[in-house]
């Protein structure tokens, strides 16, 4: 059995392992660690608005069964997943939505909520349906009518 000596006061540097131990300087190592401990990623030091997400059932013209699992940062939907029985769509918010309906999408498929997405709305949102851009470039309903069961 081998033991390893470690001289600490060395950088640690094996040629052709590509593998380098970087020191940073303590300012820098000041500034990123209290972002790592409340685990933020995007710059809000407290922590606090961190994404939550809340899920719902919508029961759609023709027995059609979705789940629906929005996602919040500070109060505001900014994604939302979308399954049925064969595929799971992960779409984002579109910039254009007003106060009568909120859309999100993937370029190809677009989810349609009627009225503003909150935390507090998020079972109320009767007539949401779900379009697919077809081959031919059109907006298709693949499920609408579409209410929280």
């Amino acid at each position: 059995m081998q033991s390893a000596l470690i001289d600490y006061n060395q950088p640690i540097f094996i040629k052709g392992d590509g593998m380098r131990l970087i020191l940073l300087p303590a300012v820098l190592v000041s500034m990123v660690l209290p972002g790592c401990a409340t685990g933020s990623a995007d710059g809000n030091r407290d922590g606090s608005n961190s994404g939550r997400t809340q899920q719902s059932v919508y029961t759609c013209k023709g027995k059609l069964q979705l789940g629906v699992a929005y996602e919040f940062v500070n109060d505001r939907a900014t994604k939302v997943i979308v399954s049925d029985k064969r595929r799971t769509y992960e779409l984002t918010r579109a910039d254009q939505t007003d106060g009568d309906a909120t859309a999100f999408t993937n370029g190809t498929v677009t989810w349609i909520a009627s009225g503003e997405v909150t935390p507090q709305s998020i079972n109320t949102h009767q007539g949401s349906r779900l379009l697919k851009v077809g081959r031919n470039g059109r907006a298709t309903a693949a499920a609408s009518d579409c209410n929280p069961a």
